[in-house]
């Protein structure tokens, strides 16, 4: 419990803040491979806030994408097994972490549907009891994985989002409305 606080803490800090993400980095406890072992913890909400830090640390830019390569694709692995949790935690959050990993690096898109990450967002935001928080980020990081090819466009559209983000367009909440526009 404890290590997650301070992860949750880490992310909290680094989120958007570079510089600050680059000096946390460097101290031995915060290091690239001090995170990594929570990626690979047992506990889901550990790995789900330790693939929300590198996340957040790649996307400001503190953890340069091409050094920190071989982490990205586990962090990418890692959280699309989340997506399978029964954590409510981690179906509002894996989407997110999702979405900053292809934001961070646009090498991820192809990646992302490689790793099986298309067929639990659209489930996932299609399903009865989903919140409209964990709508709107699985409709979003279904726009981001669509967005950079014709080839990704399809295995989405294959798995369902188009009447899935025709249906959206009805929904009550206006962030999901808003995603599924995307």
């Amino acid at each position: 419990m404890a290590q997650e606080a301070a992860l949750d803490l880490l992310l909290a800090l680094v989120r958007g803040r570079r510089r600050l993400g680059e000096r946390l980095l460097a101290r031995p406890e915060a290091s690239l491979p001090a995170l990594m072992r929570f990626v690979r913890d047992e506990r889901p909400a550990a790995r789900l806030l330790a693939c929300a830090c590198i996340a957040a640390l790649a996307e400001t830019g503190a953890c340069a994408p091409a050094a920190c390569w071989h982490e990205l694709l586990a962090v990418l692995h890692a959280t699309v097994r989340l997506l399978a949790a029964p954590s409510r935690a981690a179906l509002e959050h894996a989407p997110e972490v999702i979405g900053a990993l292809l934001r961070c690096h646009p090498t991820l898109h192809r990646l992302v549907g490689e790793a099986g990450a298309v067929a639990p967002l659209v489930a996932q935001a299609g399903a009865a009891g989903a919140s409209a928080r964990q709508q709107e980020l699985s409709l979003r990081a279904l726009a981001l994985i669509s967005a950079e090819s014709d080839g990704l466009r399809a295995v989405v559209a294959a798995a369902g989002a188009v009447p899935l983000a025709r249906d959206a367009l009805r929904a009550p909440a206006a962030g999901v409305r808003v995603a599924a526009c995307h």
